[in-house]
């Protein structure tokens, strides 16, 4: 058993909500595309700045080992003065010269 329909109603009407509805769903898959790309942006600027974080760390830490070594060797000289009369420093012979 089948069922017919009959309905006596505008065109306009009846194509009007296919037409909204179809619009909808384009809004609804263009918020979806702006929140896709509006995500992606954010993943890729927390990425570059955990990199350039992390060079940073690595120059600090360069600087930090070139700095303690160039303290142990001021304190190696200090050291070598100290055990050893005979040492001089050219700077203090100069100075004790000029004087």
């Amino acid at each position: 058993m089948s069922w017919v329909v009959v309905v006596n109603t505008p065109y306009a009407r009846v194509t009007g909500f296919v037409k909204r509805s179809l619009r909808n769903h384009l809004f609804l898959i263009g918020i979806v595309v702006v929140a896709l790309v509006f995500g992606s942006a954010l993943i890729l600027r927390n990425q570059r700045m955990k990199f350039k974080a992390e060079e940073e760390v690595t120059r600090w830490q360069e600087k930090m080992a070139e700095r303690k070594k160039a303290e142990d060797g001021l304190q190696r000289g200090k050291g070598q003065a100290q055990r050893d009369p005979g040492f001089h420093d050219r700077r203090c012979l100069y100075r004790e010269r000029a004087e």
